[in-house]
Order: structure tokens, then sequence, then C-alpha cells
């Protein structure tokens, strides 16, 4: 009989015991449920998930050559450059990523005054700075590839540079299939980016072959743009998009008030608004400044075009702005 008691007694606190551990796992599970759903930037940080197509934990590198130079790392900016040639540097890779330069070349390039030794460590320490700078050790992958030869900036690295991302926009643009809206969408994204001249006020003493570069990019990049707006106003006068085709003309004209397509496209995009009077002032305007600035007159183009807007035989279209 005691056996028996024992026995009961025995399953009873069992049961007890079970019962009591599967409210603590109950506890358990519902606790590291909270913390997995309400700490989710940790988690992720640590398992390297994709959050905003930018893996977390990864650094981003954003910079800005259009204009006047910026650098952002996890967007904050990057503003303790020892030097300018330090920043000419960066800019001079970041503007060719992928493409490789030898260490000798750059030292010429950016000290032309120094002796090559001397030279040579100039870059070294400016390589130094850039590493500390973008924390390029810490980066997957790193920003910048070097070796005791050889510099460059890395092509697949987790970066933003409005320059690369301007000419990307333009092939994307040739190479779309389907003419339209797609076509003007990747261009006026390029537009966008286009902040102003290339490195705008960024001047290194003593360095006569960067400036040159400068120099040669800067007239590159500017005919881009003007055949980018030329090309948009284009595209939208023949889609009837007038109000947009004479803000791209005006764009034109004011980065080269010399280019006198420009101005002819100002005068359509006013005159199919109805406009008459505004767009015959352009012709008076584009006529002032050839004769101010180059003692000629428009061409006969401009005279035509003129003469059909002023006896009202240029037909007036319907405004279809999107």
């Amino acid at each position: 009989m005691n056996i028996r008691v024992l026995i009961i007694e025995f399953e009873y606190l069992l049961c007890i015991i079970i019962s009591t551990s599967a409210v603590i796992i109950c506890v358990l599970i519902g606790s590291i449920h909270t913390y997995w759903f309400h700490q989710p930037h940790k988690i992720n940080r640590k398992m390297g998930h994709r959050l905003g197509g930018v893996e977390a934990g990864m650094l981003y590198l954003s910079l800005t050559l259009f204009g006047s130079f910026h650098a952002r790392l996890d967007d904050h900016p990057i503003a303790s450059f020892d030097c300018v040639k330090t920043r000419a540097l960066l800019a001079y890779l970041a503007d060719q990523p992928g493409q490789v330069h030898w260490r000798s070349m750059l030292a010429g390039f950016l000290w032309p005054e120094r002796s090559e030794t001397s030279a040579l460590s100039n870059l070294r320490h400016a390589l130094t700075i850039l590493r500390h700078l973008l924390r390029n050790s810490e980066a997957t992958p790193p920003f910048l590839l070097i070796d005791r030869e050889t510099v460059a900036f890395n092509l697949n690295s987790c970066c933003h540079i409005d320059t690369c991302e301007f000419l990307k926009l333009l092939q994307n643009n040739l190479e779309v299939r389907n003419p339209g809206n797609v076509h003007i969408e990747y261009l006026e994204k390029a537009i966008l980016l286009y902040k102003g001249n290339f490195l705008e006020n960024f001047v290194v003493d003593d360095c006569p072959d960067f400036e040159e570069w400068i120099l040669a990019r800067r007239e590159y990049y500017n005919s881009q743009i003007l055949e980018t707006l030329y090309k948009l106003t284009e595209m939208c006068l023949d889609m009837g998009q007038y109000k947009k085709g004479e803000t791209y003309a005006r764009m034109q004209i004011k980065l080269a008030p010399w280019k006198e397509e420009a101005y002819q496209q100002l005068m359509k995009a006013l005159a199919f608004q109805g406009r008459r009077s505004e767009a015959l002032m352009q012709f008076f305007s584009c006529r002032n400044y050839l004769s101010r600035e180059f003692g000629v007159d428009p061409s006969q183009e401009s005279q035509r075009l003129f003469q059909l807007i002023r006896t009202e035989n240029f037909v007036n279209r319907t405004v279809c702005e999107s």
C-alpha cells in the first residue's frame, strides 16, 4: 500500500515538474521572439542581411565631383583631408574606377616639383591618410586597391560617384530598345546629377598636369550634358511637352549662351505654347550675344524660324504635359 502511495506521489510530482518546465520554455521562447523582432538592426548587422540595397554593416562611400567636391562615408561628411592633393588624388582615382595607376605616375602627376623619392614619399603619406579616412581596411570590398606598385579605385566597392553614375545613365539610354518615356527617364536622372562644372573651384598649386586633366574632363562632361539637354529638349518638343522643353532649352543657354540651336529650340517651345512675343525676343537675345561676342549674325535657319513666328505661320500645337 505504501509503495502504491509513493508511486502516485511521484507521478504527481513529475507532472508538476513537466508543467513548470513547459511554462519556463514558453517564457524563454517569448523573450527570444521579442528580442528578435524588436532589435532587427542588431541581428541584421550581425547576419549581414541587405537593407535598402546596401548590406548592413557595410561602409558606403558617396563622392560628388560635379560642382564642389564632397565626400561622405556612411552619410557623414569627410572634411579632415590633410591637404588639397589628398583630395585631388581621391578625385582622380574615383573618376576612373577600375583603372590601375602606377605609383610612379601618380607621384609625378601630383608632385612634379619634387624629386622622385620625395614625390613617392608624399604619395605614400596621402594613401595612408585616405586609407584612414575611408576606413579602407574595414570596407568589404575595400574602396582602394593598393599594392607596392599600383593604386586603383575599386569598381566593385560599395560607393556612389556622381560622374560615373551620370555616364552609366547615358549608356543605359543608348541601350534601351523602346523609345519614348524610358529614354527621357534615363536622361532626366542624368541631368539631376549635374550640380555644376566638374570639380568647380578646385585649385591645386604647382600641379599643371592635374589642372590640364580637370579642364579636359570638365570640357568632356560639359559636352555630354549639353548633348543630353539637346536630346531631352527635342524629345519633349516631339512629345508635346513644351513647358518641359522650354526648361531644358533654357538650361542649355545658361551653360552655353553661344549655342544657337538651343535658342531655336526655346523659340519653338515658346511658340508652341502661344507665347509668340517671348519667342521673338529669344531671337534678339541670340542675335545680340553672337554680335557682341563673335561679330556674326544668326544663321539662316534661325532667321527663317524668326520670320515664321513673326508672321504667325508657325502652327500652334496642343500643349500636352505629362
